[in-house]
């Protein structure tokens, strides 16, 4: 499948919405709103912040056949395309909750073998090990969203506040420190 800024992603049904935590939020890279079911939400930060990476789409309207389980599917959780055109979809795997419905690893990844199409396989549990670079990704989040007259206005007034600092340092009194 060929990947577009026009590809959208496939509807959540009313069962996925109830049972998992929905986060929704802005892509910038999209421009436009996401919506994210439970550990998606990990997996969208890390995307959206990938330098290599041209456009994405969240829940596909594309699935991977279970072999053997006759007729069973599992969605894809994205599908992504780089900027030099490479294409794959992304298949978060939750151990405890996928092995519950009998879709254990070795399932999984052998049907992502039978596949026509390119997959990776994302654990949920090693995604949440980066605790450090998804709390930074995080924080970068709200930078990123912010209107480019906001984020001048910011640089602007951050600006002349070191360049009064780089003055002051040598000079300036408690007071007048303050008083900034």
């Amino acid at each position: 499948m060929v990947a577009s800024r026009d590809m959208r992603p496939r509807k959540m049904n009313s069962s996925e919405f109830c049972r998992s935590n929905v986060f929704i939020a802005r892509s910038p890279r999209l421009g436009r709103r996401v919506e994210l079911v439970s550990s998606q939400y990990e997996a969208w930060l890390f995307i959206e912040f990938d330098p290599q990476l041209e456009l994405f789409c969240e829940r596909p309207p594309m699935e991977i056949d279970l072999l053997p389980l006759e007729g069973k599917v599992q969605p894809l959780d994205y599908w992504v395309v780089t900027k030099a055109g490479e294409q794959y979809g992304v298949l978060i795997y939750h151990e405890k909750s996928m092995s519950a419905r009998g879709r254990n690893l070795d399932l999984i990844e052998r049907s992502i073998d039978r596949a026509n199409i390119r997959c990776q396989l994302w654990r949920a549990d090693d995604i949440r090990k980066r605790v450090v670079h998804l709390r930074n990704l995080k924080q970068l989040l709200p930078l990123v969203l912010m209107p480019a007259a906001h984020s001048e206005r910011i640089a602007e007034r951050l600006l002349s506040y070191l360049k009064w600092a780089a003055a002051a340092s040598s000079t300036a009194t408690r007071e007048v420190s303050i008083r900034h």
